[in-house]
């Protein structure tokens, strides 16, 4: 007597901004591999990390990997990010605008350190936010 294969079951936590991707990635995934079932779980940064630290989560899709967790990281594609501002807004030059790939691998990229180049940009300007 032979028992009918189970679906493995993969939960996937992804950072909010992910949530327009991932869903068609995935989709993706599961019709080439139909006996894997996916959870998707959508959360902040911050809830992501978390559900992923205490195990919630099997595998998380995310800018870059969290601090103070091991984990194994792979790149999904090259997803580049950049600002935009209208062409008469202060943050319109270019002071503090640099080269994606350089950032990344000077682990300079994502929003926090944006915001930090943007503030301190401002501050070279004697701009107080």
């Amino acid at each position: 007597m032979t028992s009918a294969a189970r679906p493995a079951r993969v939960t996937v936590g992804v950072v909010s901004t992910a949530k327009y991707f991932a869903p068609r990635m995935l989709a993706a995934f599961t019709r080439r591999h139909p006996m894997i079932e996916m959870k998707l779980v959508v959360r902040n940064r911050e809830g992501t990390v978390a559900a992923f630290a205490d195990g919630t989560l099997d595998i998380a899709i995310m800018g870059r990997p969290p601090e103070g967790v091991e984990v194994e990281s792979t790149p999904l594609g090259d997803h580049p990010h950049v600002m935009i501002a209208p062409p008469d807004h202060r943050f319109a030059d270019a002071t503090f605008a640099c080269d994606f790939a350089e950032c990344a691998a000077a682990g300079r990229c994502g929003r926090r350190p944006y915001e930090a180049s943007i503030r301190e940009s401002a501050a070279e300007r004697g701009e107080v936010h």
